[in-house]
């Protein structure tokens, strides 16, 4: 998922019409694009879930986390799951190895590795998925040690084999990469090839190619996005792949450069900001991303990088250009209200 896990709390049939728009036409549910949005445990993620519900496919409730005893953590959604279902969307059931602050490579280790816990996780999660009455599961297992690469893939294919048997769905998630390197702190745990042979779906978490770690620059370029493609279609089916598309942006303060003076910024909230600042956006022709600048009140010089209508459109088109699965957005409760129209545009073929 994006940077911190609900960072901006305080931080996908399409024949369903809204007020507010969505996919129509002739298109069923079986032979459309997926459209998987991200709902996390908030009034905000509801709020517009019932609003963009017509632009959706399913939904994946960000709401588990496990421990070091294979137990989950956190509450089923019940309110979002009832309403998903009474509008025909799929849900997923996401865990994921959040610990206190961030996700754990310690804690993934020892679920994928000590086979009590491992199993003990996998039956947890299996029973919360059926228990609850989900379509099937997303494992969000993030910053897993590249040690743990052959492990990660067995409790992947044990997960898969413990629900597809009665017809639940498996989906991944992954963070973007170009080549596979094993031994790549960051992201040589994930064998795209080898997972791809039990997932449904691979959801490639292509956003956060910058943030408040790093210098300043594109959430999600689309060159970056793109060159993040052309690997993950060469490891995988490409129906089996769901871009990642952000409703955010991160805000730099350049003037003390500390990263925590840097801050992820919901795309609901740029008007506002804009509007206060009396900045003006620039466009970035070689990130297809938009940008500005300002100056806060203490007189820290600041820079956005953020998506907005335009950009959204252009990267939503690389669905149908490369025969993708489909696209999934983090998160719901965090877009203004050009997003969802915009992903719609974009995904046509």
């Amino acid at each position: 998922m994006a940077f911190g896990k609900w960072a901006v709390t305080g931080a996908l049939a399409l024949l369903l019409t809204s007020t507010v728009g969505g996919f129509t036409g002739e298109q069923s549910r079986a032979e459309a694009a997926s459209v998987l949005g991200y709902y996390t445990p908030d009034d905000a993620s509801y709020q517009a879930l019932t609003t963009y519900h017509a632009y959706l496919t399913g939904i994946s409730t960000d709401s588990f986390n496990m421990n070091t005893a294979g137990g989950v953590i956190g509450d089923v959604p019940t309110q979002a799951l009832s309403y998903a279902k009474s509008h025909t969307l799929a849900t997923y059931a996401c865990f994921s190895n959040f610990g206190t602050d961030d996700f754990d490579p310690a804690l993934a280790h020892t679920i994928l590795t000590n086979s009590t816990v491992r199993q003990k996780a996998i039956t947890n999660m299996v029973n919360t998925v059926k228990k609850n009455g989900y379509t099937g599961i997303n494992i969000d297992f993030e910053s897993v040690m590249a040690k743990d690469r052959s492990a990660l893939t067995s409790f992947v294919k044990s997960v898969s084999e413990a629900l597809h048997p009665a017809g639940y769905k498996v989906v991944v998630s992954v963070p973007a990469k170009t080549q596979d390197d094993p031994s790549d702190g960051w992201s040589g745990a994930y064998n795209y090839a080898a997972l791809g042979q039990y997932v449904d779906f691979l959801q490639v978490m292509t956003y956060d190619e910058h943030g408040p770690w790093s210098e300043p620059g594109s959430v999600a370029s689309k060159s970056w996005i793109e060159d993040s493609l052309k690997f993950s279609v060469s490891q995988v089916a490409s129906s089996k792949i769901l871009i990642g598309l952000p409703d955010y942006g991160y805000d730099w303060n350049l003037t003390t450069s500390r990263q925590e003076d840097h801050h992820q910024i919901a795309g609901k909230n740029i008007a506002a900001l804009l509007q206060k600042t009396g900045a003006a956006v620039k466009w970035d022709t070689a990130t297809t991303s938009p940008y500005f600048n300002y100056t806060d009140s203490k007189g820290n010089k600041h820079v956005v990088w953020y998506e907005n209508a335009r950009s959204i459109e252009e990267k939503a088109h690389l669905v149908p250009a490369y025969k993708l699965g489909g696209a999934s957005v983090w998160a719901l409760g965090m877009e203004d209200n050009t997003f969802w129209a915009a992903v719609q545009k974009g995904m046509k073929p």
